[in-house]
């Protein structure tokens, strides 16, 4: 999923095939539809990477704080360092 991630911030998805994918991994492209029944499942499975990844990042750092205005502004600050990081998912 990470090689997918990038390939998708590099490339955006429209200029990511399954085969770039599984060139970039170093597999065969049917291995990736091992796992994988379409490109649009693929797609979802990054989707979930990414907020899992950011619902993980959030977490940590609301456990951190005790306020209800802090922990509010950590969700904004995680959410826009996000975007940040990733602006071609929203962008």
């Amino acid at each position: 999923l990470d090689v997918a991630c990038r390939l998708a911030i590099e490339r955006g998805w429209e200029g990511t095939t399954v085969a770039d994918i599984a060139n970039e991994c170093g597999i065969a492209e049917g291995t990736v539809y091992l796992y994988f029944q379409s490109k649009r499942d693929l797609i979802h499975g990054v989707a979930v990477h990414w907020s899992e990844e950011l619902l993980d990042t959030t977490a940590q750092q609301l456990a951190l704080m005790e306020r209800t205005v802090d922990k509010v502004a950590v969700i904004i600050q995680t959410q826009l360092s996000f975007i940040l990081q990733y602006p071609e998912i929203y962008f």
